[in-house]
């Protein structure tokens, strides 16, 4: 058989009737004895056979052996005989409904054409899916307006309802939308099913009589207890969202500097969409393993960046190897713009990232060479990461104890950092604030706010100094013989800003006392969300 669109060629079933019967001889497939399909092949002996008897003439080898001259033939040495079967289909047959009245006479390959277009007694399939009705193509349009697989939609206001004309009849009987006549006497109100019980009781025609008392009655108490049942729901969510309400006090107790309308503002924990091949995350996100320890360096961060509008953000991470003194791990943060530049580097390495390394103590700021900062660190050990954002430093603790700050500071203020752990080694296990951490971060945190000025003035000396000698430097360049002059200038520039640093830190140090108003402890709780502004026009109030 052949299929072509909706219609099936039998080509056993076709009445030739070609007057040289040599021809129409010479054209017939060896086996079947009749003029060959349009899908016919030839074998590598040049035998031609119907396409569909090659699978009777396989071995056990899946070679095709010829009928004729037993000749082998490879699956993939047949081809497509075009020549022959253009011949064959040249041949003049009957329409196969002749025997219905189609008096219609062509060559084969004009057999579809007459079907689609001219034929009467040809059947047609019905267009919607799952129909198995034929028939002629007169009386198809008029089977389909009231085929039962036609697809049907309920009409009733706001129902939604959709399926086949065949469910059509089932569906109203229980569509609650269906506008159903009022029973009572003398009443012609149509209501919708799902409103008719509430009409019933407040119908005026409506025969107050016992039957009617107690089906109210019984009405009553099916309403009263489903409205009971959603009150024990109710009051299960109740105690569900206080036992949450209760989980997340028991949070800001472990960590307070974070209120509970800000927690979901954190990270949670590690991100598997963010991490190197090398690295498997473990335990819920909280663990990451290296998986090729000393072959390439992976790493990974955090599921959502820190905190922008938080003074201090501190994590901690557990080095929980069993290799102890220095492993090949690096702590800190990132502040990367695109995700692809997140992986495959240590923490402090590239531009927008610092970090504190286990092998060497180091601490790296932005650059691929480290500056001395603290002891090596490895299993056992628990390293914590913290950002201060008034300065914007970072600083690290090994074991509950401060490191201090390393050297370099964040200055693009707008940018988002996250927690981010490198490793050529080792297993770690990362503190979001879910457990307690080591490092007291609620007795240092006024502290690490109150050391925020010194910090800056710090900082504003080194960046003055370093701006200075760069001034000098290109001044001596272009100008030798002017550099005494400027040398003088220098010394004179020197003791008016110093000078000036003095009225500063006396002023700090003057709005250092209203400190207390801001860091009190008896309060319930510092208000992060208090920014670098607010909190200086507070001071000076």
């Amino acid at each position: 058989m052949e299929n072509k669109g909706d219609f099936t060629i039998k080509y056993d079933e076709l009445e030739y009737i070609e007057e040289n019967q040599e021809l129409l001889e010479k054209l017939c497939c060896p086996i079947c004895k009749l003029p060959y399909q349009s899908s016919s092949v030839r074998l590598k002996c040049g035998h031609i056979f119907c396409k569909e008897h090659i699978n009777d003439l396989l071995d056990n080898l899946n070679n095709i052996v010829c009928v004729i001259d037993n000749n082998v033939t490879g699956i993939d040495e047949i081809k497509p005989e075009t020549i022959i079967t253009s011949t064959a289909d040249t041949l003049k047959v009957k329409c196969p409904y002749h025997r219905q009245g189609c008096n219609w006479e062509d060559s084969r390959s004009n057999l579809l054409g007459h079907w689609k277009n001219s034929c009467k007694y040809v059947l047609f399939n019905c267009s919607y899916p799952n129909c198995p009705y034929k028939c002629v193509k007169d009386k198809l349009e008029e089977h389909e307006k009231d085929c039962q697989w036609k697809p049907y939609e309920c009409s009733y206001f706001k129902c939604t309802f959709k399926g086949i004309v065949k469910d059509k009849e089932e569906h109203e009987k229980v569509c609650q939308w269906k506008l159903v006549k009022c029973p009572n006497k003398d009443c012609n109100v149509e209501v919708a099913r799902c409103k008719f019980t509430e009409h019933k009781w407040k119908c005026p025609n409506q025969v107050r009589d016992l039957n009617f008392l107690i089906e109210k009655s019984a009405y009553l108490h099916k309403v009263c207890t489903s409205q009971y049942r959603k009150l024990e729901y109710l009051k299960r969510r109740y105690e569900m969202q206080q036992k949450i309400l209760e989980k997340n006090e028991e949070l800001y107790s472990i960590f307070p500097i974070y209120s509970l309308h800000l927690a979901t503002a954190i990270p949670r924990h590690l991100n598997p969409m963010e991490k190197s091949p090398s690295i498997e995350l473990s335990e819920d996100n909280m663990c990451a393993t290296h998986l090729n320890p000393g072959q390439e360096v992976g790493n990974v961060i955090s599921n959502c960046h820190i905190p922008t509008y938080q003074d201090i953000y501190y994590y901690e991470v557990k080095i929980i190897s069993e290799k102890k003194g220095s492993q090949e791990i690096g702590i800190g943060f990132c502040g990367y713009n695109d995700s692809a530049s997140k992986t495959d580097i240590m923490p402090g390495w590239k531009l927008n990232s610092w970090g504190y390394h286990g092998d060497n103590g180091n601490s790296y700021n932005e650059k691929g060479y480290g500056t001395d900062y603290g002891p090596t660190y490895g299993g056992g050990d628990v390293i914590g990461c913290g950002y201060n954002a008034i300065n914007r430093s970072i600083f690290f603790t090994k074991n509950g104890e401060f490191l201090g700050y390393i050297k370099g500071t964040v200055w693009n203020k707008h940018i988002k950092l996250y927690p981010m752990i490198g490793m050529n080694e080792g297993k770690v296990k990362v503190n979001f604030g879910n457990k307690k951490f080591m490092f007291n971060i609620e007795e240092s945190y006024q502290d690490l706010l109150k050391s925020s000025g010194n910090k800056k003035v710090e900082l504003r000396d080194d960046r003055n100094e370093e701006l200075r000698s760069e001034s000098s430097e290109e001044i001596g360049e272009n100008n030798p013989n002017e550099q005494e002059d400027d040398e003088e200038d220098d010394e004179e520039e020197d003791d008016e800003d110093e000078d000036d640093e003095d009225d500063e830190d006396e002023e700090y140090n003057d709005h250092s006392d209203s400190e207390e108003y801001l860091y009190d402890d008896n309060s319930s709780m510092y208000d992060s969300s208090l920014s670098l502004n607010e909190m200086t026009t507070l001071r000076l109030q």
